[in-house]
């Protein structure tokens, strides 16, 4: 699994693009966050035409420079190019979220895990801020497992214990 990453500023230093990461399985991709920057990142890169698969979104919390752009990606996706977005996030928060963005069910497609075509994305609660549920993911796939931590304030102990 190759990460690339459209940015890795944090929420107050744009000027390094919002956090968040890409990578591709054939010709699926599969975005780490969606930002505030990610829908237009995405697009200057041309990502929608060069993986015409099945779009998957994981998401590890709910700010802005986080899932900024969550909505009119979404929006894009199913109604310019016909493929609704699967978003890999447990919390049912997130429904309300794309709900006050536009996005209607058919359009999108939540899960609480992943676990298709070889690859696992397993979400972890993590600690962020006290008020909004954030989480990291294990990527898994034949190749290895990829912590993601996205805006984790400590290292979950089972995730210690992996690297000892």
């Amino acid at each position: 699994m190759d990460l690339r990453f459209l940015g890795i500023g944090a929420a107050f230093n744009p000027l390094m693009g919002n956090n968040g990461a890409f990578f591709t399985r054939q010709d699926d991709v599969f975005m780490i966050d969606c930002g505030e920057q990610a829908f237009l990142k995405f697009m200057k890169a041309d990502l929608f035409s060069k993986y015409p698969g099945k779009i998957t979104i994981i998401l590890t919390h709910m700010h802005a420079d986080h899932s900024g752009s969550l909505g009119t990606f979404c929006l894009y996706a199913a109604e310019v190019c016909k493929r609704p977005v699967t978003l890999v996030h447990p919390n049912d928060d997130v429904r309300t979220l794309l709900s006050l963005m536009g996005v209607r069910d058919d359009q999108v497609r939540v899960l609480r895990d992943y676990a298709e075509g070889g690859l696992h994305i397993t979400p972890l609660p993590t600690q962020h801020v006290p008020v909004i549920p954030a989480f990291s993911y294990f990527l898994e796939d034949e190749a290895g497992t990829i912590y993601y931590s996205g805006d984790t304030a400590e290292l979950p102990g089972e995730v210690l214990d992996g690297l000892r």
